[in-house]
């Protein structure tokens, strides 16, 4: 009775593996079923990054500091559907080494890029609140333009880094040394650290501060001040809040985006199952959403940041200023009213 229990166990054991097999197989290649998403996304996100950094190109008025590293955060995601979709679409299909190594260092170099990214923003939003009288000096274009170099430069150094262990003359389906297993998940575990937890941590400190030094100073104010002054500064505070409020909400999308991606290398890596999920809900839950982060970004500043939504309403109101160089109305589009966030 016993062996024929374990039998019966043994076959339908046999039987789930051959259907995630099959269910592998399906997905191998090119799938309709998995791949028309990413083409679509793909599409969006270059139309929407573009079109943002248009909007920085032709409209004097928003190249600020701010601008400039939500430009630099375009570009990356711009890549993104220019670069890292292709190369995860090539590396499902064909399952060559040298596409798949280049995906899995295309796909740290954008996760890096965007935190850092939003880092850099969060410590302007942090000096531009905290220290608003010396803002202008302590920010500059100059110091923007080094921290935004240092941030591609670090992304794609840590990139690259994999070239060390990734052997690009090895079968994508054969495994991986012991030594190289180790030296893949200190890397993966210091990327989570360094480029995920630690970020995370500063951002939300940066805004925690941010939103209580409001809330004090509109309390000094409304007890110290005429009623008009308290009008202006009441102003000035709701935008610096909508602002932060925007950021936050960029830094969350991030966090779902990309967090469940980390964690499925890791269980990859340390061959733990604490979860077991289809193939097809894997693809769903784990990969396709860093590359929704790429689109959620630029939806969110050009819709709901104040400069960026006033841009956008005068272009669609003059469509034809598109194709308009030096005529007055053209001279007009780039400059529209400054907003310093």
């Amino acid at each position: 009775m016993a062996n024929l229990a374990n039998l019966s166990r043994r076959v339908e054991s046999d039987a789930l593996d051959d259907q995630d097999d099959m269910e592998e197989e399906t997905i191998l290649g090119f799938s309709p079923e998995f791949d028309i998403f990413p083409i679509v996304l793909a599409v969006f996100i270059v139309m929407l990054n573009s079109f943002v950094l248009f909007l920085i190109k032709r409209i004097l008025s928003l190249r600020t500091v701010t601008n400039l590293i939500l430009g630099s955060l375009a570009f990356s995601d711009l890549l993104s559907g220019v670069l890292g979709i292709p190369f995860y679409l090539a590396c499902s299909a064909i399952q060559k080494t040298l596409v798949c190594g280049i995906t899995q260092m295309l796909t740290k170099f954008f996760s890096i890029s965007i935190v850092l990214h939003l880092l850099l923003v969060s410590v302007d939003r942090h000096v531009a609140v905290i220290h608003a009288i010396r803002y202008s000096s302590l920010i500059t274009k100059q110091r923007i333009l080094s921290l935004l170099v240092s941030v591609w430069l670090t992304a794609i150094f840590v990139a690259l880094i994999q070239l060390s262990w990734i052997g690009l003359d090895m079968n994508v389906n054969e495994g991986i040394e012991e030594e190289t297993a180790r030296i893949i998940i200190i890397y993966d575990l210091f990327c989570i650290v360094l480029f995920f937890l630690a970020p995370l941590i500063t951002m939300i400190f940066c805004y925690i501060t941010i939103f209580l030094v409001l809330r004090k100073q509109l309390r000094v104010i409304d007890q110290n001040n005429t009623p008009s002054f308290r009008r202006n500064v009441r102003r000035s505070s709701s935008r610096e809040r909508r602002a932060a409020v925007i950021f936050v909400i960029m830094i969350s999308i991030y966090f779902f985006c990309w967090l469940p991606y980390f964690l499925l290398s890791l269980q990859h890596l340390i061959f733990n199952d604490f979860f077991t999920l289809p193939i097809s809900v894997e693809y769903t839950l784990f990969y396709y959403p860093k590359f929704l982060n790429c689109l959620l970004n630029p939806l969110l500043y050009v819709f709901c940041k104040p400069d960026f939504r006033q841009a956008f309403r005068v272009i669609r109101r003059k469509p034809d200023l598109w194709q308009r160089g030096q005529n007055r109305e053209g001279h007009c589009l780039e400059h529209l009213p400054s907003n310093r966030a």
